[in-house]
């Protein structure tokens, strides 16, 4: 590689898989968490029916929070890659402007 690169893309993948992996082992964590939330009622009123339904709808909301989240962190991932393997094959071959 030239002396023009001032970053190692290796050094920035692993960074970022670093990120990645930090990321995703925290939305696991909060799923397992909301996995476990539970109400407890006699499902004899409205009001209990209601409150026995909500668990359900709190473990769908952070499921769709985390899968969201981690596509995210998967896309800025692949990016990463992507974008430090052409920046250095970019600097490696002399040129001046980057593809992809």
């Amino acid at each position: 590689m030239s002396d023009d690169l001032d970053i190692d893309p290796g050094e920035a993948i692993a960074t970022s898989g670093r990120h990645h992996h930090a990321f995703t082992s925290f939305t696991r964590q909060v799923s397992a968490i909301a996995a476990d939330f539970t109400v407890s009622g006699s499902g004899l009123s409205p009001l209990d029916r209601r409150l026995l339904a909500v668990p359900a709808e709190i473990r769908e909301w952070f499921e769709n929070a985390t899968g969201s989240a981690n596509g995210g962190s998967d896309v800025g991932h692949r990016h990463t890659v992507r974008h430090s393997n052409n920046i250095a094959a970019a600097d490696a071959s002399g040129g001046a402007q980057v593809d992809g």
